[in-house]
């Protein structure tokens, strides 16, 4: 269907599906031609998919016409609707009947069904034969700033460090019939739903939601497979620590001027050496990815991430130390969230901070400035959500969101998130507030967060 629609070796094909059998083989059909697939999180709004639609320049969409969130029916075939208007580059449309949505708007001759296109084709194909370095899938990541970074996977290095990892990690074998609770929108669904259970001849069973046992194991969408895991049988457990490193996985916690920090105290957690999985670049934006990840500290991969080892060897991960929040497993940059929150036309200015949550692992609080003429309310603070949804999605949605007259501020204009982060968690601020221009904006954010509270 995919070759039929002029989908070539390098292509992009972006997929936006609920969790359904059919996400799974758009992937690997693009796999199979050359194709390079990109993914976004069925969650994710029309704004946020149209952000990452442009920047791999994608050709054809595999949408679906809804799915169900919380119970409740969500129109993806609508958001992609949205997001494609003024878009040329869009050449086709495959939408999954998920929902049976009879009212949903499909273009003649640019959308189709997929049932009915699929039926049109035999059931052999001959793979394209890729070389090794071959692009086999971006995937976009949160970062600090206010665009996602769209990591590109090649297909052999990939391929091997997820399929070493789960024999490894998880001891598959043919017979074995594998449950990995992630959605494929997000990396641990491309390297342990689809591509390392498939390598290894396991079966795939794909499912929305269950309680099971949890291992920690700590990596990235940059690493494209685990890197600090135990091994069944083998390392002993500590709840919350991610253990040890994986074979060959060199991690180093270092001081910002590269010497190792002492056992027991916090640090940035780089690696060493290179590995087989880890993404090559930064879609369009090569110097960024160099930047990011290779100059921070000469040397050593940089994972922007804060741990510590204890005296057993084991790794505790204290989480980012860039400005990123992880949501019930969601990673999403605050800068994304400030930038849909100024553009509500009362908001002067927004900054956002997590705070740690029992359910989520953390949740979003805001802080907003409003232009002059505007007053607080309720109905305000409802609006402000409904554009966040807009623009990133529900998962995006503060928890909190506190009116203030100004934003606490470094004499160079830097708006100081850490004093914040101290304010939302625990509702008092006990950290270093010598950088501050205005001791008394800090004092009025207090007042006005225990006002609110």
């Amino acid at each position: 269907m995919l070759t039929n629609l002029q989908v070539k070796p390098g292509d992009r094909v972006l997929i936006y599906l609920p969790l359904i059998p059919e996400a799974v083989v758009a992937m690997l059909a693009c796999a199979r031609i050359g194709a390079v697939h990109s993914v976004v999180f069925g969650g994710f709004s029309a704004q946020s998919l149209k952000d990452r639609m442009i920047d791999c320049g994608a050709s054809v969409i595999i949408t679906a016409d809804g799915g169900y969130r919380k119970g409740q029916k969500i129109s993806l075939k609508a958001n992609v609707n949205e997001a494609c208007k003024e878009i040329s580059h869009i050449k086709h449309i495959v939408v999954v009947e998920r929902i049976k949505d009879n009212k949903i708007e499909m273009s003649p001759g640019r959308d189709l069904f997929w049932t009915q296109e699929m039926r049109k084709y035999p059931g052999l194909h001959q793979p394209y034969q890729a070389k090794g370095e071959h692009p086999l899938f971006i995937l976009y990541t949160s970062g600090t700033t206010g665009k996602p970074k769209g990591l590109v996977h090649t297909s052999a290095g990939y391929l091997l460090g997820t399929t070493i990892t789960s024999r490894y990690i998880f001891d598959f074998k043919e017979n074995d019939r594998y449950w990995c609770t992630a959605d494929v929108g997000w990396i641990t669904g491309h390297s342990y739903t689809v591509y390392s259970p498939l390598s290894l001849g396991a079966t795939v069973f794909l499912c929305r939601t269950k309680k099971c046992p949890i291992i920690d194991t700590w990596w990235q969408t940059e690493t494209g497979a685990a890197m600090i895991t135990p091994i069944p049988f083998v390392t002993a457990l500590k709840p919350g620590s991610a253990t040890q490193p994986f074979f060959g996985i060199e991690p180093r916690i270092l001081q910002k001027d590269g010497k190792p920090t002492p056992q027991g105290e916090s640090g940035f957690l780089c690696i060493q050496k290179p590995w087989p999985s880890m993404a090559r670049t930064i879609y369009g934006d090569h110097k960024r990815y160099v930047k990011t990840y290779w100059r921070e500290i000469e040397g050593y991969y940089f994972t922007g991430d804060g741990a510590y080892q204890d005296s057993d060897g084991f790794i505790w991960i204290n989480g980012r130390i860039d400005d990123v929040v992880n949501i019930s497993g969601h990673r999403l940059g605050t800068a994304e969230v400030e930038s849909a929150i100024v553009l509500h036309p009362a908001v002067a200015e927004s900054a956002v901070v997590g705070k740690p949550d029992s359910i989520k692992g953390q949740s979003i609080v805001a802080f907003v400035t409003l232009k002059n003429e505007k007053k607080s309310s309720e109905n305000l603070k409802q609006e402000i959500i409904k554009t966040i949804e807009k623009e990133i999605g529900s998962l995006a949605r503060p928890d909190d969101i506190y009116f203030v007259d100004a934003l606490p501020k470094t004499r160079s204009g830097k708006i100081i998130r850490r004093l914040l982060r101290e304010l939302a968690a625990s509702g008092q601020i006990k950290g270093d507030t010598s950088t501050l221009e205005d001791l008394t904006t800090l004092e009025n954010i207090q007042e006005q967060f225990r006002d609110a509270g």
